[in-house]
């Protein structure tokens, strides 16, 4: 999925409308650092614009592996469903969340608040995000276990802490014959 394609005016992430997200995801990586781990994932918490974002930086971690690497292996431990994803999917079944998020989007500061207080509605929107990412989980593992031989030792370190975390995902394949590695690697 790439960033251009996304409608960021019908998503949102910690601080309101996802429309900054855009502008900050074209430009380096590396200079979204605080965007992606202050709106994107916000104290362990995901929100409709993670999942594309997550793609995003899946898709562009050769130009900054060990800032994007990071972020995978975050929102992987967030949004860590287990055997809950069908019992959360159900939850969320015949749930108008598009609905309550586009009222969400539109409103100001004072009635995004009563969103929140107004049932379980917004609830289910974070529980659909979150689902949205597990998903995503297993596409993810290829391009984080290319960095397994990395020459940056750090980069390397990172991968195998990320492929480790994306294959508690049921669904997440082991990245190569071999895995785990024998122990750090000079």
């Amino acid at each position: 999925m790439s960033a251009d394609t996304v409608v960021w005016e019908r998503l949102f992430h910690a601080y309101g409308a996802a429309t900054d997200t855009r502008q900050i995801l074209a430009g380096p990586l590396a200079a979204a650092e605080g965007h992606l781990w202050s709106a994107i994932l916000h104290q362990g918490t995901v929100w409709p614009a993670t999942p594309p974002v997550l793609a995003a930086v899946a898709g562009r971690l050769a130009e900054a592996p060990a800032l994007g690497l990071a972020f995978i292996r975050d929102v992987a431990e967030a949004v860590r469903i287990g055997d809950e994803a069908d019992e959360l999917r159900a939850r969320i079944a015949g749930a108008d969340t598009a609905a309550w998020t586009a009222a969400y989007v539109a409103a100001d500061e004072d009635d995004q608040v009563d969103l929140w207080d107004d049932g379980e509605a917004g609830d289910l929107v974070l529980v659909e995000a979150a689902l949205a990412c597990w998903d995503l989980l297993p596409e993810l593992v290829a391009p984080v276990a290319a960095f397994l031989d990395d020459p940056d030792a750090e980069v390397r370190s990172a991968a195998r802490a990320t492929v480790t975390g994306l294959l508690a995902h049921p669904g997440a394949a082991v990245p190569a014959p071999g895995w785990p590695p024998d122990g750090p690697r000079a």
